[in-house]
């Protein structure tokens, strides 16, 4: 029989990583883990091997570089192997990495959509030319940076028009943000 305690924060903190957000309520674990086949005889034999080498004091797995590692590819393992309440977010393809520049540009719009920004502008937030920021865009967003600028601005104006009192027809928005096409916003 193989017993293995894990710490519940730091199962909680890999977990996190491993879905790349933040988890609110701890998982729960299913009782048992079949260690007799497929990923949960996988862990078990990893298990066993860090416990057989756990107490030669020269052992590698003492190693604090090593003994972190070992420790995340349990804690991992575990995860993928027993079934829990993340179970399927845990095994879901995770979508695309976006290159850096593209995400500094990105998290420049979200931040700050009504700052008047221009192709070149994004760009250097970006730290490439435009030219390699459009073509980023185009293969990881399909649209330009600009349409992706105007997206994001029409959808906050929507949330915010959606929001406000339906009797009102001098709404600050209308001071804030002067938009000619309102039924394009409301059509969103």
């Amino acid at each position: 029989m193989l017993a293995v305690k894990i710490d519940s924060a730091a199962l909680h903190t890999q977990l996190e990583r491993l879905v790349d957000a933040p988890v609110s309520t701890p998982p729960q674990l299913a009782p048992q883990l079949d260690v007799t086949s497929g990923a949960g005889r996988s862990w078990a034999e990893l298990a066993k091997i860090v416990a057989a080498d756990a107490h030669n004091s020269h052992a590698l797995v003492r190693h604090p570089v090593v003994a972190g590692r070992l420790q995340e590819a349990l804690i991992t393992g575990l995860l993928l192997a027993v079934d829990h309440s993340y179970h399927e977010t845990l095994t879901r393809p995770a979508p695309p990495c976006r290159p850096a520049p593209v995400k500094r540009a990105i998290d420049a719009i979200e931040a700050e959509p009504a700052y008047p920004f221009t192709a070149a502008a994004l760009a250097d937030v970006a730290r490439v030319s435009v030219r390699r920021l459009q073509q980023g865009f185009q293969q990881h967003v399909t649209m330009s940076p600009m349409s992706y600028l105007r997206q994001v601005r029409l959808a906050r104006v929507h949330d915010e028009l959606r929001m406000a009192d339906p009797g009102c027809f001098d709404h600050p928005l209308g001071r804030r943000r002067p938009v000619v096409f309102f039924r394009r916003i409301l059509a969103i």
